[in-house]
């Protein structure tokens, strides 16, 4: 009897262990109508509701921790007048209010994953490249 309690104790922990979902590194381009958008977020939501975001920068995101299987997307941006506040700058003396900036404003439908209308499939093995292409 003195043995029966131990066993079942150790029998019983041995299962409790917790595992974290599977994830992916995943990294692409953002573009809308074939234009890079040059900074914002993307965000993956799981049918099971996990979610990951990364930056883009520079056209590109990189996400190492996206869950794997089918996502729903969802791409935001700043407003085009916060680019023109963001990138509002001197440059040696003259005066650049961003005008020429290449930023590009996706429409806010595309904010929503649950409504952007775009899923993606992150594949289990390795590391992947998903590009995002987004019309107007």
């Amino acid at each position: 009897m003195r043995f029966v309690f131990p066993s079942l104790l150790i029998a019983f922990s041995v299962g409790c262990g917790t595992s974290e979902p599977p994830v992916a590194a995943v990294s692409g381009q953002v573009l809308l109508n074939d234009k890079s958008v040059t900074s914002g977020s993307v965000s993956f939501v799981s049918a099971d509701g996990r979610t990951a975001t990364a930056p883009i920068v520079d056209g590109k995101y990189t996400m190492d921790r996206a869950p794997i299987g089918s996502v729903k997307v969802g791409i935001s941006t700043p407003s085009a007048a916060g680019n023109k506040q963001m990138f509002k700058q001197k440059v040696e003396g003259k005066s650049f209010d961003g005008s020429s900036a290449s930023g590009v404003e996706v429409p806010g439908r595309y904010a929503n994953p649950d409504s952007s209308g775009i899923t993606l499939d992150v594949p289990a093995a390795g590391s992947a490249s998903l590009d995002i292409k987004l019309k107007k």
